[in-house]
């Protein structure tokens, strides 16, 4: 078996356990810490469309949202799982490290930098600083668990290379 198609099956493991935690690290946020600032985004999203003719209430669509985001969270998390799979498969040997669960959380650390702290800093000044710190912290602890898991599945299911005989 390739490390690509190695990859391909610990990042479809990783990504399911990866989207399950990030469904009901997603669903907690919502519902709980992160409600007012959600129903504040929401509303100005609501006010925006009423313009236009559309008539929904901001409380609908929270509830809208507090439905889809635990099964986009888990679709997401399988499909990143996939592609990101391949990816490590296909780096593993250029990735740092001794172990596949080291070059794993490596993999996650630098999958955290690029998807959390980079590609959230477009978000910054919609959603304000406090959003952006809690998405960051949050992504942190995902990536590293995401890295963890795929490394430790490569590790598993990868097929030992072959050492010639040495006399």
């Amino acid at each position: 078996m390739t490390d690509a198609v190695t990859g391909l099956k610990a990042g479809a493991v990783s990504g399911v356990i990866y989207g399950v935690i990030s469904a009901i690290i997603t669903e907690v946020f919502a519902l709980t810490i992160l409600k007012g600032f959600i129903m504040t985004v929401l509303d100005r999203a609501v006010t925006q469309a009423a313009a236009s003719g559309v008539t929904i209430s901001a409380s609908a669509l929270y509830s809208l949202t507090i439905d889809i985001a635990g099964i986009a969270a888990f679709i997401g998390g399988l499909i990143v799982g996939l592609i990101l799979g391949i990816v490590f498969g296909g780096l593993y040997n250029r990735i740092p490290g001794k172990t596949s669960v080291n070059k794993g959380l490596f993999f996650g650390l630098i999958m955290w930098l690029v998807l959390s702290v980079l590609v959230g800093l477009v978000s910054l000044s919609e959603y304000g600083v406090s959003y952006y710190l809690v998405s960051v912290a949050d992504g942190l602890v995902l990536s590293l668990l995401f890295g963890f898991l795929m490394g430790y599945f490569f590790g598993k299911w990868r097929e030992p290379t072959s050492r010639p005989n040495v006399i």
